[in-house]
């Protein structure tokens, strides 16, 4: 397990305590208004403060793509826990109006770099300066760069198409407890989101602070017909073979959690495709080695079988469906839970639709961790 702490969003700041940037070679200093602050200089209007999306830029680049190293927009974009398409044009546009030096700016290309010659693919405000700083860095700008590793799983051998390139950057998050460890939870994302996301929009904060570790595992980078996208997998019914292959790596994170703490303190929950794999990582691997699961908006994969653990080591299924759910049917939702050992949270379900509010999202976990860990 990788231990990847969330990156600081931390600006720059003057002695004076503001966020500075330098200002652009040839620029003019507009005069100050009557009455007005100056800047450093003691001449104009004082600095305008850094936007903080180019702080975790600048943060993103130093940790991911050092000196020598380049990206294209859409991997940017990916690394910044976003998708691409139109992420990709989003970091273009924020790029361009970067001027500090402390941002790598230059360590950006097109896409087309992917295949093509560098120089053909800079960035289109500034071509010359970026490929001036990009060759005392040592980039070759005649080749392209440099091909990304390929991720291969069972499904994609057997139609022999490769995982998508940038499969290699995700990374598993933690969010370490706030005192002593005393229990673990394994949070799956939905489809088309990402362990970063799930990590600055989740209410985990309450959690920690009540010794809990929380693990965000990344699902694979998958294409579906025409369209790359995070997901566990890649229908509403998938085969045995492609959940547990995705299912593998989860099934050791479990278990390393449980050699260290036990596995009565060890949970796995999830939301929609990520709560329909914590029912099968539940069902497969029993109270032998965790002491049960929590699943928001998802229902049992017709896969996966109840009869790869009895009823009596089955561990402890908390579930919540919304009523007005469109995605997932509560309806048939519920009716897949027959046979496992289920308890649903209660918590008003009504008028609740597929994209859980956070209020509510916190009280559920809350409540569904109280019961599966009471004495930790």
């Amino acid at each position: 397990v990788i231990d990847q702490t969330l990156l600081l969003l931390i600006p720059r700041r003057t002695s004076a305590g503001m966020s500075v940037m330098r200002r652009p070679s040839g620029a003019t200093k507009r005069p100050a208004a009557a009455g007005g602050e100056k800047d450093e200089d003691g001449e104009g209007e004082a600095p305008k403060k850094k936007p903080a999306a180019a702080n975790n830029i600048k943060d993103i680049l130093e940790k991911w793509v050092p000196r020598g190293r380049v990206v294209t927009f859409e991997e940017l974009s990916f690394l910044r826990g976003g998708l691409g398409g139109m992420g990709s044009v989003s970091i273009s546009k924020l790029l361009n109006e970067v001027t500090d030096d402390e941002v790598p700016w230059w360590r950006v290309v097109r896409a087309g770099a992917l295949t093509g010659p560098v120089n053909e693919f800079l960035q289109q405000r500034r071509p010359d300066m970026q490929a001036e700083r990009l060759m005392a860095e040592g980039v070759n700008l005649d080749q392209p760069l440099k091909a990304r590793e390929e991720v291969r799983r069972y499904s994609d051998v057997r139609s022999d198409v490769p995982f998508h390139p940038l499969s290699h950057l995700v990374q598993t998050q933690v969010l370490h407890p706030i005192g002593p460890h005393k229990r673990t939870l394994i949070w799956l994302h939905g489809r088309d989101s990402t362990a970063l996301r799930c990590r600055l929009m989740s209410p985990w904060k309450e959690q920690c602070i009540m010794g809990t570790k929380i693990l965000l595992p990344n699902s694979p980078l998958q294409r579906e017909v025409d369209k790359v996208r995070f997901c566990w997998f890649r229908s509403e019914d998938p085969d045995i073979g492609e959940v547990e292959d995705v299912a593998r790596g989860i099934m050791d994170l479990i278990r390393v959690e449980g050699s260290g703490i036990g596995p009565q303190n060890v949970c796995v929950g999830g939301y929609s495709q990520g709560a329909m794999l914590a029912i099968h990582l539940a069902v497969t691997l029993g109270t032998k080695n965790m002491c049960g699961a929590i699943a928001l908006n998802g229902w049992k994969l017709p896969c996966t079988s109840a009869s790869t653990a009895s009823t009596a080591k089955q561990p402890k299924l908390m579930t919540f469906n919304g009523d007005a759910d469109a995605v997932v049917d509560p309806i048939r939702a519920r009716a897949s839970f027959a046979g496992l050992k289920v308890v649903h949270i209660c918590h008003p379900t009504k008028g609740v639709e597929h994209a859980i509010k956070p209020n509510v999202e916190k009280k559920v976990i809350d409540q569904a961790m109280a019961e599966l860990c009471p004495n930790a």
